[in-house]
């Protein structure tokens, strides 16, 4: 805590040097359009968790402002910073970044307090830890100035939306909402957003609202009515091109509706349409603890309606499903023992180093052998792609070019350096995309060839001269028999990727597979990178 202390006071004395304390709260010529963003943040971004775009959004608030130049006054500049701590916060996970964004905010108006709509523990938290840590009031700077207008409210003309708030809603029942637009107002362009906050939920939800007769309708789902009675809250904005350009209700003054378990008067309903029915009992007729890991902070999540400790919600975005990489494989190759293998093999070619053929027939009964075993083959750069269709499975393909091909024999065919392939990969445990470390077992098929070579000790025979002049009968030579695997292969195996980001990261794999109509058994090693977009 002194620590933190130390440097948030370091920050203020900083931010006093350079001048970015203002001394008065007039208004400032910027302070209209700089509302207008941070109402977009928030009431659009922030709340349909779109909080990278929020973040972005504040950026762009913040260098309209521009303190230096005074074009927004500071009750506008410390909301808007207010705010970006809420935003890198809960949205992000990023409590160092959230508090300083605070340390600004508490700098430019310290009598400004959280939104109570926007508050979770840990903001409440931190923005008490920084507020502590400020000491005194800042001279020159008059605390408790009111709120912004526009700014963490909706703007534009309140009751443009054409809407009829139920009353009451019953419990474990479907809540059906309908609005509408005037006439002149309608554009092919306009949507209709519905946020609401359950009974005892922290956090706003946000729903789209379809397209319905002559307007919009939405449906709250049953298990965030739940069977809980008390008030259920809601607003809804229209926008148009993402400005908003009407609302019925607003997060400051929100539609409220009962909820009870018996209801008074009919049941909502659409137009047109029956009153929905209940639904059956959440968790065989327990109330559940929460509806989603909105409900149950930073350190926890809701499973089966119970908050269950562990790791913080993601907001890191949605599951890249389209994935790219990029590897090297090395391949080992199983050889037979044999005999005579430069004399009568059809599955082995003897050359020199330099690839030369050898031509004689070896003196018999001295060396000439393979005993068997793994060896080095190919090796080969393959690029990747795989398409994730569901939650554990991936299929995709890896095209490459292999080398450390073999020489090629009289009448043979050449090394095949090409490599195409399809595969398909199964990753393991819930939620695979969104660990550290991803495991995945694979199944594959394609077109590769594996050459492989192993050394061995041959006798000249005694007409050895009529093939190299300078050669010596009866002499041990050293030759390297060459085999040629494939063109076909299946193989099977598993993977590791370790996410450095969400999106990326190194990989290793392994795979054991077959080699036909020339007939090999290979282990292939494989490492690289992958990126997801």
């Amino acid at each position: 805590m002194v620590r933190n202390t130390s440097k948030f006071l370091h920050l203020l004395a900083l931010l006093a040097a350079f001048g970015i304390v203002p001394a008065a709260q007039a208004a400032a010529p910027k302070d209209k359009e700089a509302a207008k963003l941070n109402n977009q943040a928030i009431m659009v971004e922030y709340l349909g968790t779109q909080f990278e775009a929020a973040e972005a959004t504040l950026r762009k608030a913040l260098d309209l402002c521009n303190a230096a130049q005074g074009n927004c006054s500071p009750k506008v500049q410390a909301q808007i910073h207010r705010d970006m701590g809420v935003v890198l916060i809960t949205g992000l996970g990023r409590l160092d970044d959230g508090k300083l964004e605070f340390a600004q905010a508490l700098q430019l108006n310290p009598g400004i307090t959280l939104d109570e709509d926007l508050t979770t523990d840990d903001v409440k938290a931190a923005f008490e830890e920084v507020k502590a840590g400020m000491g005194a009031e800042v001279p020159g700077i008059e605390p408790g100035v009111e709120p912004v207008p526009g700014i963490g409210s909706v703007t534009g003309a309140e009751g443009d939306i054409l809407h009829q708030p139920p009353p009451e809603g019953a419990t474990m029942t479907p809540l059906p909402l309908y609005a509408e637009l005037p006439a002149d107002m309608i554009t092919p362009t306009v949507k209709f957003t519905l946020r609401y906050k359950p009974f005892g939920a922290q956090r706003w939800k946000t729903m789209t609202m379809e397209k319905y007769q002559n307007g919009f309708s939405a449906q709250i789902p049953c298990l965030d009515i739940s069977s809980i009675t008390g008030e259920l809250k809601y607003f809804i904005q229209a926008t148009d091109g993402g400005d908003i350009v009407a609302n019925s209700g607003s997060r400051k003054k929100p539609h409220t509706v009962m909820i009870k378990t018996s209801l008074e008067g009919d049941p909502p309903r659409l137009p047109g349409k029956p009153a929905p029915a209940q639904c059956g009992d959440v968790g065989g007729g327990e109330v559940p603890d929460c509806f989603d890991d909105d409900d149950c902070g930073t350190n926890a999540t809701c499973e089966d309606g119970k908050c269950i400790e562990g790791e913080a919600p993601d907001a890191r975005g949605p599951v890249r499903k389209n994935w790219l990489s990029a590897g090297f494989q090395a391949e080992l190759l199983m050889f037979k023992a044999q005999t005579d293998v430069c004399s009568a093999s059809d599955e082995y070619t003897c050359f020199w180093s330099d690839g030369t053929l050898y031509e004689p027939t070896p003196e018999p009964g001295i060396g000439n052998q393979i005993n068997g075993g793994m060896g080095l083959g190919t090796m080969r750069v393959l690029l990747g792609y795989d398409r994730v269709l569901f939650d554990g499975l991936a299929v995709g393909g890896r095209a490459g070019f292999a080398f450390g091909g073999g020489p090629t024999k009289p009448g043979g065919a050449a090394f095949f350096p090409w490599h195409a392939e399809l595969r398909g990969a199964w990753w393991f445990f819930d939620d695979p995309f969104r660990r550290s470390v991803r495991l995945y077992a694979m199944l594959s098929g394609g077109m590769m060839q594996v050459d492989g070579k192993v050394v061995v000790v041959v006798r000249h025979p005694q007409d050895v001269a009529s093939y190299y002049p300078n050669e010596l009968p009866g002499r041990d030579v050293m030759l390297e028999a060459w085999t040629k695997k494939g063109l076909f292969f299946a193989a099977l195996g598993g993977g590791a990727m370790v996410a450095i980001t969400p999106n990326f990261g190194p990989y290793v794999e392994a795979k054991i597979g077959q080699l036909f109509p020339a007939s090999g058994t290979f282990i292939g090693l494989q490492g690289g990178f992958t990126f997801g977009m």
